[in-house]
């Protein structure tokens, strides 16, 4: 039987190796930027309302909706 994974950073790593080192590394640099202000409590609901998702409370939901980023990259490489 096959399982769905909700958390797969092997397929990441797949994608994030074989991509544009440049683009790769302007994701990255926002992966971290976008963690860092989600720590700072008076920015949680400003930065998620920049994409339109402030009425999320937490921090994993919206940054599972974030990950759709990703798959342009992957359509981009594999034709998904």
């Amino acid at each position: 039987m096959t399982h769905a994974s909700l958390s797969n950073w092997e397929y990441y790593e797949i994608i994030r190796n074989a991509a544009n080192s440049t683009c790769i590394g302007h994701l990255e640099h926002a992966a971290v930027v976008i963690d860092g202000l989600l720590g700072v409590p008076y920015l949680n609901r400003f930065v998620k309302s920049l994409f339109g998702l402030e009425d999320l409370a937490h921090d994993d939901d919206f940054v599972s909706v974030l990950e759709v980023c990703v798959w342009p990259v992957v359509d981009r490489l594999y034709g998904c």
